[in-house]
């Protein structure tokens, strides 16, 4: 009969307590990765998502009305994220903008829509609304630029 003897030196393998230890060290390091490069951003380590503001004030004051919240009220939520998403973009095309214009900001979207080359590129649902330059339409929601010359460029979603 044989004996199994596991004292041998040939036994090969990771024991379970060394696969746990490089599991632990290995989850320290991606947490500390995630800590470093949301500080690195600006970012707030305790909330990597935060929900987009969907109602905000007019110039004079008074309240706009909720991305999205069209009159059969359909798809506020996209409608908020997607005007959301645009006006970061448009926030960094008016960056660069103002860096290539040697120090204006944008004061109406073919600005920044129609320079060579080309600094944004709105989706191909969007359009700029020809009675008034200064407003971007998107199904339902309208993303207003404010601003503009010596002033920062600000965009407002309605």
């Amino acid at each position: 009969m044989r004996h199994l003897d596991t004292d041998s030196a040939d036994t090969k393998g990771a024991s379970l307590i060394g696969v746990l230890v490089i599991i632990v060290v290995l989850g320290a390091l991606a947490a500390t990765a995630v800590v470093g490069v949301s500080s690195l951003t600006g970012g707030n380590p305790t909330s990597v998502i935060e929900a987009p503001a969907t109602t905000t004030t007019v110039g004079d004051g008074t309240p706009a009305r909720s991305a999205g919240s069209g009159a059969d009220g359909s798809n506020s939520a996209g409608a908020a994220s997607a005007c959301a998403a645009t006006a970061d973009a448009a926030r960094a095309a008016s960056a660069v903008y103002y860096a290539n214009s040697g120090g204006s900001y944008p004061d109406k979207w073919s600005e920044m829509t129609n320079s060579n080359p080309v600094m944004f590129q709105p989706a191909t649902n969007v359009r700029v609304d020809p009675a008034k330059p200064r407003v971007l339409d998107g199904p339902d929601w309208h993303l207003l630029l404010s601003g503009g010359g010596s002033a920062p460029a600000n965009f407002t979603c309605r």
